[in-house]
Parts: C-alpha cells; structure tokens; sequence
C-alpha cells in the first residue's frame, strides 16, 4: 500500500487523510497583530468595572495587569485569542479588533451566546477598536460576538473559566480525543498543533484543564477549536509567555491560522464546485438531479463534492506551502 510522507498515513485508501496530513504539516502563514500598549486608553472609556453577577459594582480605577485578547485576528477568523485568561479584582481586560465587523458582549455559561441583562456591550466595531473592561470578581465572566451567526460558529470567550483536573472527565484535556474523533476539522488542527507545540508544555498543555461540564456540548466544537488556536498562537509567541506560565500577548503577536476556519472555508468551495459540476451534468442530459439545496437526490454517492473539497484544500494548502518558501 503507498504511503503518504513518513509512512504513517495510507492516503491511497484516505485522500482526504493526506490533505488533513498536508495541512497540518503546511498550514498558511500567520498573520500578525500590533496590540497597543498597556498604558493606552481605550477607545471609550465605560468607566464600569464587570463581574459574573454585577456588572454595575465599580472599582475606582484599574490598578492590576493589561489582559489583551484580539477579537478576530483577520477577516472570517471568528475567534478571541486568547479564547480565555485569568484575572483578579482590579485588573483590565482589553479587547483589540483585529478584523470586524464584531461585538464584545457578555454573556453565561448557560447560553455563551446571549447577552446578559445588564452586562457589557461594545456595539459592532471593526479593526484596531479597543475596548476595555475592569475585573472586580474571580467569577467565570463570559463573552461573545453579537454579529449573527458569529457566536454559533465559536466566537465567544471567557475570563476566568471553570477549572477542574486535566484528567477529570469533563475537562478538555480529557475531552479532546472525543471531540477529534467525531469532527475531521478538529482532528486536522490537533495534529497540528501538537506538531508545533512539541517540546513547549505551555503551550501544548494550555486550556487542558478548562472544565467544560456546564457548557451546552453544542458550543464544545467551538471550545476545542479555540483552545487549539491559542495553543499555536503560544507557540508562535514564546516569549510572552511569564514566569508564572500564563500567556499574556503584548505588541507585535504572530497568530497562526485558524485551520478548522481555514478547511470550512474550503469545504464551502468544494459545495460550490460540485453543485457546478450536478448543474453542467443535468445540462448535458446525465441522470442526475439535485435539490433546492443542491444535494444529490439520486443517481450520485457525494463522491463528487468529497473529491472538490479535498482539492480546493489540497490546492491552497500547496499553495501556502509555495508563499513560505
């Protein structure tokens, strides 16, 4: 049987196997994101502090550390990174845009993707907006994106989230494997970032101990993927990681790129490409039909639209590869 690389993937009888191996050893280049300053006022001064429970409860001034997390590092990246940080009364929590248009809005661990009576709201912004928040409570303080369909699709965040033992059921690190082995996406961008976190323990192990058992496990996907990207994005940044082992992202931050947004992007041009060849076919008079939301009804197993996928991967991924040279 050919074998893909070093052997360890049999993409004769997986070609989708090979581009998911592809990607993950040649994955775009990053982009790069320029945080201000820690002394830089914000873009609009709320002049509130926020907290799980009461938002409105006021401390008189920031007098701890800057926490900078970028909402959406460039356009169609819909993540926060990083996806969570930890913080005490009196420290800021400053969101830089680096893409948008994207809200900042908080929510609950119960539905991460509504807003909370009360809670804070940035209104839609869009790139190098900033927007600061200060932290008067220890409690998971939750956020995401108002932009339809952002939230859904993993934009959403959390200051200090709920803990538990890494090996604990119901924590990330225990729940990974489950989450790979039911979502390819997911798959593909674990075997990369454990490809570009070996050898660091920060960052291979960061989020491994996020407990996720009062999360919806509809919004799981969205935890791993998240996790993954700040993983990389530690990687990438090495030297902004503090004595204490926390990641605290400052000036130029290198972000690498999302690839489970990355391959959706791509399955999205394979949809297209084979809904073009059903179309053509049923021109030409073949025995093929489709349905109003153009998956085949009869007379095709999908084989076409796989195989359109995998290339419109496999074509950007070589050509990323091509860039880095």
């Amino acid at each position: 049987m050919p074998q893909y690389g070093s052997g360890s993937v049999s993409w004769e009888s997986s070609y989708n196997s090979c581009v998911q191996t592809c990607m993950a050893s040649y994955p775009p280049p990053p982009a790069t994101i320029s945080l201000p300053p820690s002394d830089a006022p914000p873009s609009i001064d709320y002049g509130s502090s926020v907290s799980s429970g009461s938002p409105d409860a006021t401390v008189t001034s920031p007098s701890g550390t800057v926490h900078n997390i970028v909402v959406a590092p460039s356009q169609g990246v819909l993540r926060f990174v990083p996806f969570s940080v930890p913080a005490v009364p009196g420290d800021t929590i400053r969101f830089t845009w680096g893409a948008g248009p994207h809200t900042v809005t908080q929510s609950s661990a119960l539905t991460p993707c509504n807003a909370t009576a009360n809670g804070f709201h940035s209104g839609s912004q869009n790139a190098t907006f900033v927007f600061d928040q200060v932290v008067n409570s220890t409690d998971p303080i939750w956020f995401y994106c108002g932009i339809p369909t952002h939230c859904q699709k993993g934009m959403w965040g959390v200051v200090n989230p709920p803990t538990i033992g890494a090996g604990e059921p119901t924590s990330v690190d225990s729940m990974m494997p489950t989450w790979a082995s039911s979502n390819p996406d997911i798959a593909t961008t674990l075997a990369y970032t454990q490809n570009v976190t070996s050898g660091m323990p920060v960052a291979a192990s960061w989020g491994a101990s996020i407990d996720v058992a009062s999360i919806d496990p509809m919004y799981h996907a969205g935890v791993a993927k998240s996790v993954l990207l700040t993983r990389a994005t530690i990687a990438a940044n090495p030297d902004m990681v503090d004595k204490d082992g926390v990641f605290r992202p400052t000036g130029d931050v290198k972000i690498p790129t999302d690839l489970s947004s990355f391959l959706a992007s791509a399955d999205g041009y394979g949809a297209a490409a084979g809904a073009s060849s059903s179309s053509s076919g049923s021109a030409t008079g073949t025995s093929t039909s489709t349905s109003a939301s153009g998956t085949s009804t009869s007379g095709s197993n999908g084989a076409a639209s796989v195989a359109s996928s995998s290339f419109g991967v496999a074509a950007a991924a070589v050509f990323a590869a091509f860039m880095m040279l």
